[in-house]
């Protein structure tokens, strides 16, 4: 098994593989700034889906945004208040 150290080389390699900081490469892959926080300073460590979603994530990839998706589906549809969704 890795130690949290390693997983972290990981990260960085692959992000400068990219052009990327780490940071970049986490919020590009819909990962919160504070998660790279914690992991860095060894507070947190990375669960497997989250590092797998950082270690192969590719720029030409748009990933699902994990929070506010309802309000990007509301504002596709041009339904933004609540009155607008109740009269549909």
């Amino acid at each position: 098994m890795k130690s949290q150290e390693e997983i972290m080389q990981e990260v960085r390699d692959h992000a400068a593989s990219l052009g990327m900081t780490p940071l970049e490469l986490c919020r590009a892959a819909g990962i919160a700034d504070s998660t790279w926080h914690r992991w860095r300073a060894g507070s947190y460590e990375p669960q497997t889906r989250t590092l797998r979603m950082l270690l192969e994530y590719k720029p030409e990839e748009r990933p699902v945004p994990r929070r506010g998706i309802v309000q990007s589906v509301k504002n596709a549809l041009g339904k933004n208040k609540r009155s607008d969704l109740e009269a549909s």
